[in-house]
């Protein structure tokens, strides 16, 4: 599934969601993907908040998305560390999408994205908030990705 066919449908029938496949409680509640920068996953990710706030599981739909050669060292106190070449990401939606049909493109809004480079910035789990990276919001709009940053990039 790509992000635009997830963004053009986000009822599509390759978008499955399953729960507790991993279980860690730190991590309960929360969806994670990875190759962020490689397969441009951002908009599968939001698809996917959407779907999950519509389904009743949370009212704040979370994901962590992390590049390629790059991971999350989650400590006891549920701080992550990020490692290796690249960056992490921390996604949050706001609550309820503005348009989230089946056979219609996603409008999602306003999804907080928290990055962290590698070569430091931590972030904590239990209060989701982060230190030493860059915030920046994300929009779907009639299923096309929109970024608030300079640079217009989703990432």
């Amino acid at each position: 599934m790509t992000s635009s066919q997830a963004l053009a449908d986000p009822f599509s029938k390759y978008i499955t969601l399953d729960r507790d496949l991993v279980n860690i409680p730190i991590l309960q509640g929360i969806i994670g993907d990875a190759h962020l920068i490689t397969r441009h996953p951002m908009g599968r990710d939001i698809a996917f908040l959407c779907r999950i706030y519509g389904n009743g599981r949370s009212d704040l739909p979370r994901s962590i998305s992390i590049d390629e050669e790059t991971a999350l060292l989650i400590d006891a106190l549920g701080i992550g560390t990020v490692v290796g070449k690249s960056n992490a990401y921390f996604l949050q939606a706001p609550g309820a999408p503005e348009i989230c049909q089946a056979g219609s493109p996603l409008t999602y809004k306003y999804i907080n994205v928290y990055r962290i480079n590698a070569a430091g910035g931590k972030y904590q789990l239990l209060n989701w908030h982060g230190i030493g990276g860059s915030e920046y919001l994300v929009s779907a709009v009639e299923g096309v990705l929109i970024s608030d940053q300079d640079s217009l990039s989703s990432y």
